[in-house]
């Protein structure tokens, strides 16, 4: 009988079936030099599990949108925090963070500042180049501020409004066909203005939203009426699939209990998943986020965040390549 040879590949280790490295677990493992090798716990597997889900292959680069119209909503701290955990988990060089806001966008003030003052409207100027065939990644380099902690790029908006107001819809398509070509993950920062032209262009690029809030009022109420706006224009279907991260997360005030439970069950019925973030300081003190510098607690929250947006990339792929299969046999 003839054989494969993939027969011969070994196979995953199931995270369950792990050695430990962490705790109590992982101290036996290494007073013993392995000796004695216990599995490895609950909140250790559960880690595995998540880096595994950031790390599946994607069918094409995917591109995930940050969006409530509230400032202060804590829109770039989880750009940069989703940014940093697909740059730290999946490798350098394949993550970019990109701030398309129609006028002074934060990103930049929030990421570590770049040798070069290049912003989006200096790449779209020298576009052109890059939309060759023989355009060149490493080319990108003068117009991306690289991030050493977390391993991701930035592409900033410029500080001045007007230069930034040339970046329409169109415009927006033609950088995110350019990213795209040398990114597995495109995470696309907002303005507060939905209705601008490169919003909704960022919307239409979006395959999978995710709605940052915190629990107050304002905040909240703005991302629902996102949430009407996007299903009044036949984005059901993102809104579905979206992933409500609150930021700041802590303990809610006793009179505030019953409203907040009352809001989390509200977006957990409209949307695919809602993840808290707990509160950290290095987040909110409004300087240059240092992906290295946050808690550990505050990175593994991101992480949940991630392994739940590439759930979503992943289950878009596999209806993708179905549709695509049941097109080819008919």
């Amino acid at each position: 009988m003839v054989r494969s040879s993939s027969e011969l590949m070994p196979g995953r280790v199931r995270p369950d079936r792990r050695a430990a490295t962490r705790g109590w677990r992982g101290v036996v493992r290494r007073v013993t030099f392995g000796a004695i090798a216990p599995r490895a716990g609950q909140a250790e597997v559960q880690e595995a599990v998540d880096r595994a889900a950031v790390n599946v292959q994607f069918s094409t680069g995917k591109t995930v949108v940050v969006a409530n119209s509230k400032g202060g909503s804590g829109k770039s701290p989880t750009v940069v925090g989703i940014a940093g955990t697909f740059g730290e988990v999946r490798g350098g060089g394949a993550t970019v963070a990109w701030d398309n806001n129609e006028t002074l966008g934060t990103l930049g003030i929030r990421t570590e500042p770049g040798r070069l003052p290049t912003t989006a409207v200096d790449l779209l100027a020298n576009l052109d180049a890059f939309e060759q065939v023989d355009a060149r990644r490493g080319d990108l380099g003068r117009f991306l501020r690289h991030q050493e902690s977390g391993q991701f790029d930035v592409l900033v908006s410029d500080e001045d409004p007007k230069r930034m107001s040339e970046i329409g819809d169109i415009e927006y398509d033609r950088i995110h066909r350019v990213l795209r070509r040398w990114n597995d993950v495109i995470v696309v920062d907002t303005g507060n203005n939905p209705r601008s032209p490169n919003f909704l262009a960022a919307i239409e690029s979006a395959d999978l939203l995710v709605i940052p809030v915190r629990w107050a009022a304002d905040v909240v109420v703005s991302a629902g009426r996102l949430i009407d706006q996007l299903r009044a224009n036949g984005h059901g279907d993102l809104v579905s699939r979206a992933v409500t991260v609150v930021t700041g997360a802590s303990a809610p005030r006793a009179d505030l209990a019953g409203q907040v439970a009352q809001w989390r069950d509200w977006f957990t019925a409209q949307t695919a998943a809602v993840l808290e973030v707990p509160y950290d300081r290095h987040l909110a003190v409004g300087e240059s986020i240092v992906y290295g510098d946050l808690d550990p607690s505050t990175r593994r929250a991101y992480l949940r965040v991630a392994a739940a947006i590439a759930r979503g990339f992943a289950d878009l792929d596999t209806a993708t390549e179905y549709a695509r299969i049941k097109e080819t046999h008919r």
